[in-house]
């Protein structure tokens, strides 16, 4: 993949969460993009998945918002179904977002994680059915405490975000812990997801669910990443 220049770095503090999260953003070559894509795990998007050079290529004219996961601990608190962080994404800083960026259509904002930043990103949505209208779900990690996020899913009203579901036909790993917490995966990345995709499904929700060849691989999330944006109307 190309290589593109350093991102613009701020920081963004909410006022009623205090959770406070480095961003970096991409602006689009328009000056007035009315679409935006807000990225979860920006360090793993940026520097793995190179989203940069993929939406250049696919978005040129959406303006994209990548934040900071604040490292490995943070993310296993955050990422996990955690009401006060999708409280962060979507009540502060997406409205901080969309008033700096006036043009912005409210209606075409993006919401795209990976792992379990993908987990994060369904739960956004699910929570706040009005903000997103696309939510992009990379190899999400929908096995977390024996798939509890989709057993939990209930009937959607009417406007909701449309979901894109990824994942890997070699994401087979089951009964092992990961780092740093000892979160404990009793089921496949790929029999969650297909669990999650029914009862999504089941709940009113438009789902598009793609199994790509390969595992849990940034290079496959940035040829999945070549799809999904297009799908989510951010191009």
């Amino acid at each position: 993949m190309p290589t593109h220049e350093p991102l613009p770095e701020n920081t963004f503090c909410g006022i009623t969460t205090s959770i406070e999260r480095r961003f970096w953003t991409h602006p689009a070559l328009t000056t007035s993009p009315d679409t935006a894509v807000i990225f979860l795990d920006a360090e793993l998007y940026i520097d793995r998945v190179h989203a940069p050079a993929v939406m250049q290529k696919e978005c040129p004219h959406a303006l994209s918002v990548y934040v900071s996961n604040n490292g490995a601990a943070a993310r296993h608190a955050d990422y996990t179904c955690n009401p006060t962080y999708a409280q962060f994404i979507a009540e502060e800083l997406l409205p901080w977002v969309l008033l700096q960026h006036t043009t912005l259509d409210a209606s075409r904002i993006v919401l795209a994680g990976l792992s379990l930043s993908g987990l994060a990103a369904a739960d956004i949505a699910l929570r706040y059915p009005d903000r997103f209208s696309h939510v992009i779900c990379q190899s999400p990690s929908f096995w977390w405490e024996n798939e509890r996020f989709r057993k939990q899913i209930s009937p959607r009203p009417q406007k909701h975000s449309a979901f894109w579901i990824c994942v890997g036909d070699q994401e087979t790993q089951t009964g092992v812990s990961h780092p740093p917490t000892g979160l404990r995966q009793n089921s496949t990345q790929i029999e969650a997801c297909e669990h999650t995709r029914e009862a999504l499904i089941q709940a009113g929700c438009t789902v598009s669910f793609r199994t790509y060849h390969g595992g849990h691989d940034p290079a496959c999330w940035r040829t999945d990443l070549e799809l999904a944006l297009p799908w989510s109307g951010s191009h």
